[in-house]
């Protein structure tokens, strides 16, 4: 490869690897602001990514001492590890199960994927009653499925009815 390519290509990861590490610190932050708006839930998603690229900007920001330089950035980027990191260790640490105490203490589901243009409205219902689950979950379902169901004797077992179109 022929020297000034070989510079270009160097410029280019290092511009890469500037952005990514930008971008992971606004993401960081954005995260925490999916109630205003979808596309800020969306940066919420990659908190163990977001960590791992801070966490080598960081080693990056030590080792080229550019800490007494900008001691600004070393903070921010301590800060937004220590985010990533924390919201990584409450999802990856082990939790406290607690064990229902005698018998008898179960919770059974059911969960079924109708098919929105499946018209076999019978053969829903007789899975439903079938399976006597304490808590029926149907995904798929358009106002039309609702409303039949919601007329129907099976269903009418089940009092808390929670419908998104």
């Amino acid at each position: 490869m022929p020297e000034p390519m070989r510079i270009k290509a160097k410029c280019l990861f290092w511009a890469f690897l500037k952005l990514t590490f930008v971008v992971s610190l606004i993401f960081t932050f954005t995260g925490f602001f999916g109630q205003f708006s979808h596309w800020l839930d969306l940066t919420s998603h990659f908190r163990v990514q977001y960590a791992l690229i801070l966490l080598f900007g960081l080693i990056w920001q030590f080792r080229n001492r550019t800490i007494f330089h900008k001691p600004g950035l070393l903070l921010i980027t301590a800060l937004a590890l220590v985010i990533n990191g924390w919201q990584v260790w409450q999802y990856a640490s082990p939790q406290p199960y607690d064990q229902p105490k005698g018998p008898g203490h179960s919770l059974k589901l059911l969960q079924v994927n109708v098919f929105v243009y499946n018209k076999r409205h019978q053969a829903v219902e007789a899975v439903i009653k079938q399976a006597g689950a304490d808590v029926v979950s149907l995904q798929e379902i358009n106002a039309r499925w609702y409303q039949h169901l919601k007329d129907s004797p099976v269903f009418k077992q089940y009092p808390y009815h929670l419908l998104h179109l």
